[in-house]
């Protein structure tokens, strides 16, 4: 999937995690909807700005903190169903 529709981020997305720490911008998705996984994450965008892949790293709950470039199809993200 290419773009996300708005509908669904607003399921995935918790409203309040939205987080300014250490000058680093934080915030939480939660899975709502059904096991998944991520294969990649293309464009992130905040307030209309584009944030530069290589400043990305992402997690699931606790585990291992990784570059957005390490996630890609070959090696997906699980996103179980509640977290």
């Amino acid at each position: 999937m290419r773009f996300i529709p708005s509908s669904v981020i607003g399921k995935l997305y918790n409203r309040t995690s939205l987080r300014n720490e250490n000058g680093l911008v934080r915030f939480t998705l939660k899975n709502r909807l059904s096991p998944a996984e991520i294969h990649e994450i293309l464009h992130i965008e905040i307030n209309g700005q584009p944030v530069s892949r290589d400043r990305v790293s992402v997690s699931i709950e606790q585990s291992e903190v990784i570059p957005l470039s390490m996630l890609n199809p070959d090696n997906p993200m699980d996103f179980p169903l509640g977290r």
